[in-house]
């Protein structure tokens, strides 16, 4: 008998595999959840930038080391937008 791990292979190859097919890899059910709600929203995302506004730095650096590990790129918010949110912070901010 064997483990079904031992059988799968490569963890690499899987990722490969899945990215080739379009795939969304979520490794817990909140992932998976929050995958769900994004993936069913009216609007798809397109291209290969992402924004992070977060209330604190510690979820923010999480973020930005999965967006690399994804292989996207940190998005810079245009004057206009990063002004509008300004007005709709704390001062601490």
């Amino acid at each position: 008998l064997t483990h079904s791990g031992a059988i799968v292979g490569s963890d690499a190859i899987f990722d490969a595999a899945l990215q080739r097919a379009g795939a969304v890899r979520v490794r817990s059910m909140v992932q998976m959840f929050a995958a769900i709600k994004c993936l069913s929203a009216r609007y798809l995302p397109v291209g290969r930038r992402l924004a992070i506004i977060s209330n604190g730095g510690g979820p923010a650096v999480l973020a930005a080391d999965v967006l690399n590990e994804l292989g996207l790129q940190l998005a810079t918010l245009s004057t206009p937008d990063a002004e509008q949110l300004t007005t709709r912070l704390s001062p601490l901010a």
